[in-house]
């Protein structure tokens, strides 16, 4: 397969559950992040009309290796095992969580994952989100 680079976040979506309690829950801290109710903000903070539909938190990835797909994914979930009872809570009342793939290549590339990777995937509840650009990432 051809070269491709990688970035990985975490994203969780949830109707009801509050975005610091999301963070708390995950111990983790958040790039992005809005409760469900509150004021729709643009990307510059600047408060627009209407309110958030869902909660939103958008996590960075600490000490991922992005070698390729699979070996960075593994990495990934390992982080999120110890809160296994936590995401299964959060699918369980409505929310989804992910992990949202970037995959810049300037030719044609992909990859396949290993059912295992599924399995314990599927066991935290964890499912895979995919953008594909055709460009290599700028630097």
């Amino acid at each position: 397969m051809n070269p491709y680079d990688l970035v990985i976040f975490f994203r969780v979506f949830h109707p009801t559950m509050n975005a610091e309690d999301v963070c708390k829950g995950l111990n983790l801290i958040a790039k992005k992040s809005w409760s469900s109710g509150g004021h729709r903000r643009n990307h510059l903070g600047v408060v627009q009309e209407g309110r958030n539909e869902r909660t939103y938190c958008l996590f960075e990835l600490p000490d991922i290796d992005r070698e390729d797909m699979d070996t960075s994914l593994e990495a990934a979930a390992s982080l999120l095992l110890p809160k296994r009872e936590f995401l299964q809570h959060i699918s369980a009342t409505g929310g989804d969580a992910e992990f949202y793939l970037q995959m810049f290549a300037d030719q044609n590339s992909g990859d396949s994952l290993n059912w295992r990777l599924l399995t314990t995937l599927g066991d935290l509840h964890i499912q895979l989100a995919f953008d594909f650009y055709p460009y290599r990432r700028p630097s």
